[in-house]
């Protein structure tokens, strides 16, 4: 396992570890990540092999610990055969799902949550780099979950049914 360490939050470079560069080393969910670095002769035969990901072992509230692997947006790459390297980006997502968790309330989609996250590349997976989810600098509220929507829809519904009635007396003439 390769790791690269975490600069500080100001730092435009996470640094080299075995040729590999991280750029930015750390921001908020939406920032643009760029890599660079060369894999070890033979671990892969082609762009298809690659596979490149986030993720940290964490304690998400109301879940427990797992390991969540974020959702990137935007993620490709190439990959030279003759040189072995891989440049690529990535913008960090929002969510994603966790993996080796000790709770059944870990099954589903779950909001990042700022800390160090391994970036690797499988080709059989290693890792090459940290990039660092800082806390963005609007409020997120989250995503109310579908039980609440459907009940909030059926109040409107009921809202909006109550008002016409309300609205259809007063047109009637009077007897």
């Amino acid at each position: 396992m390769w790791v690269l360490p975490v600069g500080s939050a100001e730092a435009a470079d996470s640094g080299t570890l075995h040729g590999w560069h991280v750029r930015p080393a750390s921001g908020p969910v939406g920032t643009v990540v760029r890599y660079d670095g060369t894999l070890p002769p033979g671990e892969v035969t082609g762009s298809r092999d690659i596979f490149v990901g986030l993720s940290t072992f964490t304690h998400l509230p109301g879940v427990g610990d797992c390991a969540l692997i974020v959702f990137l947006d935007h993620e490709h790459h190439r990959y030279d055969r003759r040189t072995r390297r891989i440049p690529g980006s990535f913008t960090v997502g929002s969510t994603g799902t966790c993996r080796q968790a000790t709770s059944k309330a870990a099954a589903g989609i779950h909001d990042v949550v700022p800390g160090n996250y391994a970036l690797a590349v499988a080709a059989p997976a290693f890792v090459v780099g940290e990039f660092r989810v800082t806390p963005s600098d609007l409020a997120f509220s989250g995503l109310a979950g579908l039980g609440v929507q459907a009940g909030l829809a059926v109040l409107l519904i009921t809202t909006g049914a109550l008002a016409l009635a309300v609205a259809r007396r007063r047109d009637l003439p009077a007897r």
